[in-house]
Formats: C-alpha cells, sequence, structure tokens
C-alpha cells in the first residue's frame, strides 16, 4: 500500500524527469494546415543542446544585441502604437458635441404644446435666494427671499 502511494506521489512529483518512465507520443495537429506549420516551427526552435556549461556568459556582443533588440523593439513599437492612439493626432471620426440651444429653442424642444403667446410678469424688487418644499403639517412651499429695493414690502 504505501509503496503504491509514493509510487503516484513520485509520478506526480518527478514526472517526466525519469528517463525509464515510458514517453508519450505526441501526435501532431493538423488542423487547418498547422501540422505543416508545426514541423517548420520545431525545426526552427529545434537545435542541439549547447555543450558549454557557460554558454550564456560566453555569448559575443552581436549575439548580446539580438536578443537586446529582439525584445526592446516590439516594447518600443507597441508604446509608440499606444502614445499614438492616446494623443489627438487622429481626430474622432464620430460627431463632436452638438452647438447649445437658445433658451427659445429649448423651450420649445421640451414645451412644445405650451402656447407661445403667455408673458410672465417678473417682480424685480426680490430676489428668491431658496426655495423648498415643507412637509409639517400639509405641503407647504417655503423660501427665503432678499429685497433689492430701499423700501419695506409687506407680505400677505
Amino acid at each position: 500500500m504505501l509503496k503504491r502511494i509514493r509510487q503516484f506521489i513520485d509520478s506526480i512529483v518527478f514526472a517526466g524527469l525519469k528517463p525509464d518512465s515510458p514517453r508519450e507520443q505526441v501526435k501532431p495537429t493538423r488542423w487547418l494546415g498547422f501540422g505543416r506549420l508545426r514541423g517548420l516551427l520545431d525545426r526552427v526552435l529545434s537545435r542541439p543542446a549547447p555543450s558549454d556549461p557557460l554558454y550564456l556568459s560566453n555569448r559575443t556582443f552581436d549575439q548580446k544585441m539580438k536578443l537586446a533588440l529582439a525584445i526592446t523593439v516590439p516594447c518600443i513599437i507597441l508604446a509608440g502604437a499606444v502614445l499614438l492612439l492616446l494623443s489627438n493626432i487622429f481626430p474622432a471620426n464620430g460627431p463632436g458635441p452638438g452647438a447649445e440651444l437658445s433658451p427659445a429653442a429649448l423651450a420649445a424642444k421640451l414645451l412644445p404644446n405650451v402656447d407661445k403667446t403667455i408673458k410672465i410678469e417678473v417682480n424685480k424688487d426680490v430676489q428668491v435666494l431658496d426655495a423648498h418644499v415643507e412637509h409639517e403639517g400639509g405641503m407647504k412651499v417655503a423660501s427665503t427671499i432678499k429685497n433689492d429695493t430701499g423700501r419695506l414690502i409687506h407680505t400677505t
């Protein structure tokens, strides 16, 4: 029993590391011609393993520059594309903000059925600073007003 548990744990922990374990053959994918592409990619990427244990530190300057360019050039292109899209060089194709409507056009749009001959008289003697509805003892409209004249105004 313990031997079977140990073999199971070893098969998980050391998966692919034991040379005596049988290997499964992976069939190449033939979907939409990717089998040929995979074969080409395998040939390009599969090189013999380097025999020098210091192959990373013994690289020439040209090899180091190729790797640096292979990493930095796509990053620079991507950053440039993002900055170009975020800038205002390319105008938006959508409609811009509409022109503001005049007060008469806004009133006609919001209230199309109101009679146009109505005149509202405005009292310039007082200025309403605050208006609100009070719910105590029924509904009442309460307000704060300011007297703009020098004379006393009586309320009724």
